[in-house]
């Protein structure tokens, strides 16, 4: 009756160990055993072209790495003993998808991503990091708008796109963790623009 849905769910997970040295002849395992579950799906009405798209995705890292502090990515310490953090993403782009001329289709959107962790547990080597200090907490949000113009005669789409991102961090001291502070993180804009040929 005029509305199309679309809807999908996934699930990957990555087993396995990774030796590399560590330097003066010692070596660790890197255990970057991982899932990650993603579910997305797509409302579209028809005789209007105004849709809704969406997605959440979550990655779990069960073990990650046994490195020494400052030798690498995702430390264990005292200040950090759960090695990487999870990630948890959702996404949403509200737009209306419809031919307002003779050359094709137009898509004019507005869209935000908002994403928790991911960072955690990397090395922070900020001006203002806390003595050898590691990511204790991130978030990121991301807004945007733009506009795609579909050219049937030549299977091509036009487009604009602008991205305005966030970034919270906090970091804290490695030996202990307590000793923590956010960042003032500079906000970056993205414009993007281009076409493409499909053959």
């Amino acid at each position: 009756n005029s509305i199309k849905i679309l809807f999908g769910i996934g699930y990957i997970e990555k087993l396995g160990n990774e030796a590399h040295p560590l330097g003066g002849g010692t070596t660790a395992i890197d255990r970057i055993s991982n899932s990650d579950f993603i579910v997305s799906g797509s409302v579209l009405h028809d005789p209007s072209g105004f849709y809704v798209t969406a997605w959440y995705a979550d990655r779990d890292f069960d073990a990650r790495t046994s490195l020494a502090p400052g030798s690498g990515l995702c430390v264990v310490n005292p200040g950090n003993p759960n090695g990487c953090g999870d990630v948890e993403a959702w996404y949403v782009n509200v737009g209306v998808y419809r031919r307002w001329n003779d050359l094709g289709k137009t898509s004019i959107y507005v869209d935000y991503l908002n994403s928790q962790g991911g960072f955690e547990g990397t090395a922070w080597t900020g001006p203002t990091a806390v003595g050898a200090s590691f990511i204790n907490d991130s978030e990121a949000d991301v807004w945007g708008f733009g506009i795609v113009q579909k050219i049937d005669a030549a299977a091509m789409e036009l487009y604009f796109d602008y991205k305005h991102a966030e970034l919270d961090v906090q970091n804290c001291d490695n030996a202990t963790g307590l000793v923590c502070q956010n960042q003032n993180l500079e906000d970056l804009d993205r414009v993007l623009v281009g076409g493409r040929i499909k053959f």
